[in-house]
């Protein structure tokens, strides 16, 4: 079987639906040796194996991603798609192509469909985007791939789509993210490198609205109201709301430290010298930060949304996203009481042991020969 899989989210920044698919591209080879896999891309990639994979680059000139993203999924993939021989085509980055390839199977990753159930916290232009070419996208998928149950429930609620059609597979984690060996060497290394404070709590994530950075900038006044001896470090890159919650960050830089850009091995330093970890969203269709910070062994405090219920559950500390004073209350628990403290790390090294990329790996396997024995058969 030929499959080829849309790998242009591999040429931007690292985000979380670039770490998704190279978290699983990393680990297929260790499972599938029956195979072929087709990553097309616009540049060369050298974030895969490419002694596994075959990198297929087109170097078309850059124009703005929104205006190429249609000529690329319409023109560039079937063109592709019918020079490969590809059984089955992947888009891990919501959208499939609105030109059927004749005997090709589509699969279609969407990660959630927050910009339609919760507009308010996107730009005008990228809801336009989505509800413009997510429900061809939908109409097109001969399947759906999502990363939890509350996101699968979602789509078929919203798209009226049959239940067949759809299966979640986790997000995972590379195996890197862990506890640090010969911790006081590695803290000096990690503060020469970045400077951290003597303590702090940590957010890893957009810096917008949905992420609820208001409710962190509220923790943080609490911090400075009681006194407490801790920072905060947000890191991740501008979204939605941005230029107006950087003004606010920029009053409070005696308690806040904002890092626009971090690589893998300084996020590892950051997770692991981190008191805990503060995730306050009001919505998410997953949030992978938190279980890379649980995989560090960090005690996680995080919002009571419907996904983060569902990937953390009893294992991490949850609160109303609206309740700044019930998240202090907590932190000041895993402060004064030592023993809370440590069993809040142990829960969180055990919780991630749910989340191995090995099973979650496989299940995608299985799920792309279904969908290609289930082609298989039609045309029998």
């Amino acid at each position: 079987m030929n499959i080829g899989i849309d790998g242009r989210v591999l040429e931007k920044k690292m985000t979380g639906i670039a770490r998704y698919l190279i978290n699983i591209l990393n680990e297929i080879p260790n499972h599938d040796s029956l195979n072929r896999y087709y990553v097309f891309t616009n540049r060369p990639q050298n974030l895969i194996d490419n002694k596994y994979f075959n990198n297929v680059f087109t170097n078309y000139p850059l124009i703005n991603s929104k205006l190429f993203t249609p000529f690329w999924l319409n023109y560039v993939i079937p063109k592709l798609i019918d020079q490969h021989k590809i059984d089955i085509f992947i888009g891990p980055n919501f959208f499939v192509p609105t030109v059927k390839v004749k005997n090709v199977k589509y699969i279609s990753i969407i990660h959630d469909i927050i910009p339609l159930t919760h507009p308010q916290y996107f730009p005008l232009s990228y809801r336009v985007f989505i509800r413009t070419f997510l429900p061809k996208s939908i109409k097109n998928s001969d399947f759906i791939i999502t990363n939890s149950q509350t996101s699968k429930t979602e789509i078929i609620k919203y798209f009226n789509i049959p239940e067949e059609k759809i299966e979640y597979v986790y997000n995972t984690f590379p195996n890197n993210f862990k506890p640090l060996n010969n911790i006081e060497k590695e803290k000096i290394k990690a503060e020469l490198i970045l400077n951290l404070p003597e303590k702090y709590f940590l957010y890893v994530g957009m810096i917008e609205v949905r992420k609820n950075i208001d409710l962190l900038i509220n923790i943080s006044d609490l911090i400075k109201l009681n006194k407490l001896n801790f920072k905060i470090i947000l890191v991740g890159k501008p979204g939605f709301g941005f230029s107006r919650l950087i003004k606010e960050i920029n009053k409070r830089k005696d308690v806040i430290i904002y890092l626009n850009h971090v690589n893998d091995s300084e996020l590892l330093y950051l997770y692991n010298f981190a008191y805990a970890f503060i995730f306050p969203s009001f919505v998410e269709g997953f949030g992978l930060p938190p279980l890379e910070a649980m995989s560090c062994g960090l005690p996680v405090l995080a919002s009571d949304c419907n996904a983060l219920r569902e990937i953390l559950g009893e294992d991490a500390i949850l609160h109303s996203p609206y309740d700044a004073n019930s998240f202090l209350n907590s932190i000041m628990k895993l402060i004064n009481d030592n023993n809370f403290y440590n069993t809040m790390k142990i829960k969180s090294i055990r919780h991630t042991n749910k989340f191995t990329k090995e099973n979650i790996t496989k299940k995608f396997i299985s799920i792309i020969e279904k969908v290609y024995l289930s082609n298989i058969n039609k045309h029998k």
